[in-house]
């Protein structure tokens, strides 16, 4: 039953792309990965230990050009209005520079920027770089930050109730405008739960 699957936001092997031609990424069966509440299902990372013995790797193709930079993984351009941040991974990996902290590029302490806070909290600091790598496909570290906030006693249950395909590009774009005006981060993350929330 081991199929394809795109609904993962990062991989550590991309790490990698740079030196090797081709990568697998095999889902261990984890969650809440990265976090105090981090989960491992024994059972299917048993079951998998079993699967992986049985594949014959060096079949597998090689076709990439680890030397060429992958143009899905080009860093894109922003109007200044959008008020983008770079992800917080390790963009070297990808072929193009570090351009520093996703706060540095937000805007922060911007003396051009009339509306809005000069300065942020590490709460809204961090809400800030959690939008950013939201916007790259990256939303489980979002998505961990609402349910820790909604329900701190138990945030597995909380992130359940959330619906990460309504965490589009629109709605993130909107809570960091919210951010830039001056809304506290609790306000913008009960527009994000209000929004994400599923019965």
């Amino acid at each position: 039953m081991y199929v394809p699957d795109d609904t993962g936001v990062y991989t550590d092997t991309a790490e990698f792309s740079g030196l090797i031609s081709e990568c697998t990424n095999i889902s261990v069966g984890y969650y809440s990965e990265h976090t105090a509440n981090e989960k491992l299902d024994m059972i299917h990372f048993q079951d998998l230990a079993d699967a992986v013995l049985k594949l014959e790797w060096d079949k597998l193709p090689v076709v990439r050009d680890p030397s060429l930079p992958d143009p899905d993984e080009l860093a894109p351009t922003y109007s200044p209005s959008s008020y983008s941040a770079w992800p917080t991974y390790n963009k070297d990996a990808y072929g193009y520079s570090n351009y520093g902290s996703p706060s540095a590029d937000y805007g922060l302490d911007n003396d051009e920027d009339p509306v809005g806070p000069t300065t942020y909290t590490e709460e809204q600091t961090a809400l800030i770089d959690c939008l950013a790598d939201a916007k790259f496909g990256l939303k489980t570290e979002l998505l961990n930050l609402i349910a820790n906030f909604i329900h701190p006693e138990n945030p597995d249950t909380a992130i359940k109730f959330l619906n990460r395909n309504a965490l589009t590009e629109e709605v993130i774009l909107d809570a960091e405008d919210m951010l830039r005006v001056g809304y506290e981060e609790h306000q913008v993350i009960e527009y994000l739960f209000d929004i994400l929330y599923k019965e």
